[in-house]
Order: C-alpha cells, then structure tokens, then sequence
C-alpha cells in the first residue's frame, strides 16, 4: 500500500445511476388492470422507455456510497462511504472558513499517511474518507469546503452516541495532529472473528458446498470426523446458523453492523 502522498479523489454526485436510491418517491399508475409502482423523483421526468429501463437494473442499498468502489478490490482496499444517518461511524462536522488572526482546525492533505476520498451528494454535504487499511474515518461536513476550513460538531448528542462521538472526535483529533490514523483508537471490532466464520460459510454454501465440507475447511477436518456424527449436533448447528446469518446479512442485515 502506498503511504507517500496521499490519493485524493474528488466527484460530484448528479441525479442518475450515479446517485444513491431517492428516499422521496411517488407513485404512478401504469394503467388499466395493473398495479401501481414507485417512480422515483430523479426519473419523473425521463421517457417511459428509458425510465423502463433503469427500473428495471438492480437497486442500490440505501445508505451506501458506491462510487469509487470497484468490486475487484479487497474490503481494505475499497473506498465506501456512508450516510450519516445510516452508520454511527461517520462524524457529521460543519466547516467554517478561516481567519488569518484564529486557530485552525484545518487538515493538511499533503501530511497524511492515508489516502483521502471525497464526494458532494446532491444536498451539498461533503463527504470524506480517510483510509488505510482496515482504519477507516468518514465526516460528513456542510458549509464551506472541507479542506481549509475549520471542522466543528456537535458538543451535545443523544446519549447512544455519546461513547461512539467521543471516540470518532479522538481520532479525528489524532489524524489531524499526527497525521495518521492511531491503531490504538481503530481497534478491532470483537465480533470479528464471529463474522469471518459467518462469510466464509456463506461463500462456501453459495458455491454449493456440502455443510460438513464448509465446517470441516473452517474448524478443521480432525474435528469435524470426530464430532460431526455427535447426537447433539452441534457442530451442524454452528454451521447452519452461520449460512442462515450470512445470507440475512447479505440482503439487508448487514446495515445493523453500522449502528
């Protein structure tokens, strides 16, 4: 990975296929006989055929940010952005301009040992991305740009989100200091280890593997020969509930883990 000049990426988000779904839709009648569908506001004015068209591609998550992510890259190596309202992981901030004769709380781009994304939704909310790694930091910052401003938040939050706040302003504060994004305050997520076995069963039962081949290439095959006939099923257990888990992760459970 490289850790020299940091890549900033830069775009601005237009109505389209580019955008994420619209959360104010309306409805449309498609005529006698049939039933009514939902039009989003971004394609009223787009003709029939083609707006046919685009209802028809798969729908985008809400919440998720796909610009920049190319679905070749590993998780650690792509860049996804969330709404605020979505993940507590992002730290909603409004910039203000700077003065010569105040501090600044102004990142320096050229300093930081991560790379740096960045989009404009339509609402002119900046959204920003520090990576590296598996350490990520988001801000959602309105107002002025992001990049010579001072960055303020909210001193005053809902009391579940007063721990998670905290520590999202402690980093910020750390990158802007130092830089770089601390492991000390990027530490692993505890359900880690859980969620691993979750998706590597549910890669395995997606390509049609036999549930004591998954259990046997996760847990090991000594195991699985010694325990697998036990009466308690215990193992077959651990096993089906990680498929079941990971396919409702997979549809839309995965939202969840951003709270």
């Amino acid at each position: 990975m490289r850790r020299a000049t940091p890549t900033h990426k830069s775009s601005r988000l237009k109505g389209g296929l580019g955008n994420f779904c619209a959360e104010t839709r309306t409805t449309e009648p498609r005529g006698p006989g049939t039933s009514n569908i939902r039009i989003p506001n971004s394609l009223k004015g787009v003709r029939p055929a083609r707006r046919s068209r685009l209802l028809a591609r798969p729908k985008r998550p809400r919440g998720a940010w796909w610009r920049f992510a190319d679905p070749n890259l590993a998780a650690i190596q792509a860049d996804v952005l969330w709404r605020p309202e979505v993940s507590n992981a992002v730290l909603p901030v409004q910039a203000q301009p700077t003065t010569d004769n105040m501090e600044t709380s102004a990142l320096d781009i050229s300093s930081l040992e991560c790379r740096v994304a960045f989009v404009r939704s339509p609402d002119g909310t900046q959204h920003i991305l520090f990576a590296n790694g598996a350490r990520r930091l988001q801000l959602a910052a309105r107002g002025t740009n992001w990049v010579r401003a001072r960055l303020l938040t909210d001193t005053v939050v809902a009391p579940q989100l007063v721990e998670s706040r905290l520590l999202l302003i402690r980093q910020l504060s750390t990158l802007a200091k130092s830089g770089r994004l601390s492991p000390r305050l990027h530490p692993p997520d505890p359900r880690s280890a859980r969620l691993a076995f979750v998706l590597r069963a549910l890669d395995a039962s997606s390509a049609n593997v036999s549930q004591r081949e998954i259990a046997g290439a996760i847990l090991g095959r000594q195991r699985v020969n010694a325990d697998w006939a036990d009466p308690r099923d215990h193992l077959r257990d651990r096993t089906r509930r990680a498929v079941r888990r990971g396919r409702w992760l997979l549809q839309r459970g995965y939202l969840g883990l951003l709270k």
